[in-house]
């Protein structure tokens, strides 16, 4: 399964405008400081390809936030931040006033988790929207973990193939940018069904799409 440079065009303008928008000053009025969200590559592979390409980036462990999701298109989102960005960036927004920590403690966490979760379901919401249909979606869990275990771990909990696709993001905030990324894992007929929608995404075309379906959240 691989991208035409159209259908990367569209997702890449898809994802762009799912973001900037409502994601970006959703992110900005929690953290308290501006924030600019730019989509700087998309990939799509199989998930077991992505787990060993991702393994020479990321050597430690990671700060995850992981949501399910079901409804016309299932799967799972992951906010993936390296652990010592993710300690950057609590210790930017925190603003401590003493000694900087040098590991993540609880707070932090929840930072991370809370910022996970404003761009994840900014991302589903905006998916559902496209398709025209209801997606809805669990609480998000925190996980500190070696990457290719979390994604190991999808790989195994599933009998069919199923794809990542990866979109990495800079976030723009306190004169910083952090580097971030999103993982879609789904299956080969959930993702083509995005891909179809999107494939022929224009700019403009995009704005009649943002006042469409609600999102159900499921607790």
């Amino acid at each position: 399964m691989l991208l035409t440079d159209a259908q990367r065009e569209g997702l890449t303008n898809f994802i762009s405008m799912a973001l900037s928008r409502r994601t970006a000053a959703s992110l900005s009025e929690l953290v308290g400081t501006s924030v600019v969200i730019e989509v700087a590559d998309i990939g799509l592979q199989p998930l077991h390809k992505l787990v060993t390409e991702l393994d020479h980036n990321f050597a430690d462990r990671v700060a995850a936030v992981q949501q399910n999701f079901s409804g016309s298109l299932s799967g799972d989102a992951l906010f993936i931040l390296d652990y010592q960005l993710a300690l950057m960036l609590t210790n930017l927004l925190c603003r401590y006033t003493g000694k900087t920590p040098s590991l993540l403690d609880v707070s932090a966490c929840e930072v991370i988790t809370e910022i996970g979760n404003t761009i994840l379901s900014g991302y589903i919401s905006t998916i559902s929207n496209i398709l025209s249909n209801q997606v809805s979606f669990n609480v998000p869990s925190f996980q500190l973990t070696p990457l290719n275990s979390l994604l190991d771990n999808m790989i195994l909990s599933h009998h069919e193939l199923r794809y990542g696709m990866l979109v990495n993001l800079n976030l723009q905030m306190c004169d910083n940018a952090i580097n971030t990324h999103i993982i879609l894992v789904c299956s080969v007929i959930s993702l083509s069904c995005l891909i179809k929608a999107v494939e022929p995404l224009a700019p403009m075309s995009y704005a009649a799409t943002l006042k469409q379906t609600p999102i159900v959240s499921t607790h």
